[in-house]
């Protein structure tokens, strides 16, 4: 029998290449990607609140994720003409067309005590996986609308640095924590993470999002040095609060992952739980450094 370790590695090392493959290729191939694996994670959120006790009508979650993602891609595609910001406004009409249908639905098949709670619950499911998920598809768009010549790095490209810090910080975390790891961070959400292992994994995030800099650009400057290491530090920061939400989660609903799906790693959500909570925040630094710069 395969140890734990033994699976997560085998796992990584066989779906790394593809992931990245896909985030290089971007396109349909991407957008049909971000489906399968927000819709597996809206499953997975739903399932724990359920385990939780809670009652929710999820379907109209599945219904507006995938109706986000169909517009992000016409747009992409040009079959429609949306900019970002046009695109982020339809996207907000959404959230607000799936609060009132949430609303609708548990006010006559649901339970009316319960239906802020519930309907807050499933409003909270949509913005947490989809906005994650989405925003692995906007980052690049938002490069390439800013930079439509000669962007400073390619959009796609963009992404898998992103995620590499990611995995930077998960791994760096993860075996300084057992090798020097003696304070526990939150023992009540996490037991298993330790002070040392959180600062082992901002300094890996550092590390890698840094490297680009000075292994791609010919001109890496001082001043875009820093600003790389202290967006690598905010990566390994916000992918650890990330992770410590879905650990919440799973603390309330009772179980150690969010399902059973990948060997060794648990469920989507347990892989994606950094990665949706930095996204949106390198959309939004992205989105002021395109407002302040241009």
């Amino acid at each position: 029998m395969l140890s734990n370790l033994a699976k997560r590695v085998l796992f990584a090392v066989v779906a790394i290449p593809l992931f990245i493959y896909v985030l290089y290729s971007g396109g349909l191939l991407l957008h049909i990607v971000i489906l399968i694996l927000s819709s597996l994670g809206l499953h997975e959120y739903f399932s724990m609140i359920h385990r939780s006790g809670s009652r929710i009508f999820s379907a109209p979650a599945y219904f507006f994720n995938f109706l986000i993602i169909l517009v992000n891609y016409l747009s992409v595609s040009g079959i429609i003409h949306l900019n970002t910001t046009e695109f982020l406004l339809i996207m907000s009409l959404v959230f607000i067309f799936n609060m009132g249908s949430a609303a609708v639905m548990h006010l006559f098949f649901g339970s009316k005590e319960h239906i802020t709670n519930e309907v807050g619950m499933m409003t909270h499911g949509l913005q947490y996986i989809s906005i994650g998920f989405i925003s692995i598809l906007l980052i690049p768009e938002l490069v390439a609308e800013a930079y439509p010549v000669n962007p400073p790095v390619n959009p796609n490209l963009l992404s898998i640095i992103v995620f590499a810090a990611i995995w930077a910080s998960d791994t760096f975390a993860y075996f300084v924590g057992r090798k020097f790891g003696k304070h526990k961070l939150l023992e009540s959400i996490s037991p298993n993470k330790t002070v040392e292992g959180f600062v082992g994994g901002i300094l890996g995030s550092a590390i890698v999002f840094s490297l680009p800099c000075i292994l791609l650009l010919e001109n890496c400057s001082i001043l875009a040095l820093s600003t790389l290491i202290i967006l690598g530090i905010v990566i390994g920061l916000i992918g650890t609060i990330g992770d410590l939400v879905e650990s919440s989660l799973k603390r309330h609903a009772g179980v150690k992952d969010s399902s059973n799906l990948i060997p060794g790693h648990g469920g989507i959500l347990d892989r994606f739980d950094s990665a949706l909570f930095v996204f949106p925040t390198m959309f939004i630094f992205l989105e002021l450094w395109v407002i302040i710069a241009l």
